[in-house]
């Protein structure tokens, strides 16, 4: 059956449902057929500042979700609660987009995973970097044409001062809004946050690679300058050390308030080639190789495009899989329980001081 205009409902009217959920969604084809949040008045200022004053909202997301004629939602609420309102949408028959972190524990991705086998006509997809400009699928083509050789080293880099007391002024006096300083909210730090974002995009290049064993250390002690009633407890750095199938070496190093500039990174060694992924650099992406016959290094580079939120073209291919076509959608409940996985044994690698095996 065509859909000639789907309904999307948002659950969690926040910040990122403020600045990107809504206003890029209102840029495509699907209607805004509800808000919701636990907060009344959050939902109130969302729909009027996004200007669609007649949009019904609800405090109890299971309201939203019995709308008969919703095709799908957005989940954007604390990670404590992407678990069972994710399955309450399954079962509601809505199509689901949730943001990252998917969930707080592996568990809670194997219930997600469970319910969505049950209901194969459902997509449920989570927010990732992936498609946000064109080094994935530019990267991915290369390592599949095997122009790397045997990839054996991968690195990520990810350091975000905006999270220091200088920056944080918009949450002073609003303790609802401190939820991300909570492990038990947000499951951790930076590296569960937008650590997913670099490890998902890394994962997809390569196809998935299985984790053997990893090592990590975790670091937490820098002032806050936030108010008393912000109950800190979750990483500010955290650094890995892992091994992968086939000999390969992946080290990561996440941190949301280094005292150091904004900067983002990844890179792939193989043994024919090397890419590099750098938001410092104006040519950001850059493909090096060594020429077959003068056995110089060569350098190709692409000037990459501004990074929009992909959010609109998910949304297409979302309408185009609601009129019976097949689209590849971003990260899958297998691809979020592998991710976690992930996250939960660097956790507990640095708690326990030890290497961790899968």
């Amino acid at each position: 059956m065509s859909v000639s205009a789907p309904k999307l409902g948002i659950i969690g009217c926040g910040d990122i449902t403020t600045g990107n959920h809504l206003p890029n969604a209102l840029k495509t084809n699907w209607q805004i057929a509800a808000l919701c949040d636990g907060n009344l008045d959050a939902a109130e200022d969302a729909r009027e500042a996004s200007g669609i004053p007649d949009t019904p909202i609800f405090e109890d997301y299971k309201d939203l979700l019995a709308l008969k004629d919703l095709n799908a939602v957005i989940i954007a609420t604390p990670p404590v609660s992407h678990m069972p309102i994710t399955i309450d949408a399954l079962r509601a028959g809505k199509h689901v987009l949730c943001e990252k972190p998917s969930t707080l524990s592996v568990a809670e991705n194997e219930a997600i995973l469970a319910e969505a086998k049950k209901y194969p006509e459902i997509t449920v997809q989570f927010f990732s970097s992936r498609f946000r400009d064109e080094f994935s699928n530019y990267a991915r083509e290369i390592v599949r044409s095997g122009k790397l050789g045997k990839i054996y080293r991968t690195d990520i880099q990810f350091s975000l001062p905006a999270a220091r007391a200088c920056d944080l002024e918009k949450v002073k006096g609003k303790p609802h809004r401190l939820w991300f300083g909570k492990k038990e909210k947000a499951g951790g730090g930076p590296f569960m946050d937008m650590g997913q974002y670099f490890l998902d995009r890394l994962f997809h290049i390569l196809d998935w690679p299985e984790l053997e064993s990893l090592s990590a250390q975790e670091f937490r002690g820098m002032e806050t300058g936030l108010p008393n009633e912000a109950d800190w407890d979750v990483e500010d750095h955290m650094t890995v050390l892992a091994r992968m199938e086939g000999n390969l070496t992946l080290t990561m190093d996440t941190t949301a308030r280094a005292l150091q500039h904004w900067r983002w990174s990844i890179n792939i060694n193989g043994t024919s080639g090397s890419l590099s992924l750098d938001n410092t650099r104006q040519d950001k992406f850059v493909y090096t190789y060594e020429d077959p016959v003068s056995k110089e290094l060569r350098r190709e580079t692409k000037e990459a495009p501004q990074s929009v939120d992909d959010l609109p073209a998910r949304l297409f291919d979302l309408e185009a899989i609601l009129n019976g076509e097949s689209r590849e959608i971003g990260t899958t409940p297998e691809q979020a329980l592998m991710l976690t996985d992930f996250c939960m044994k660097a956790y507990q690698s640095s708690k326990q001081r030890a290497q961790v095996s899968a």
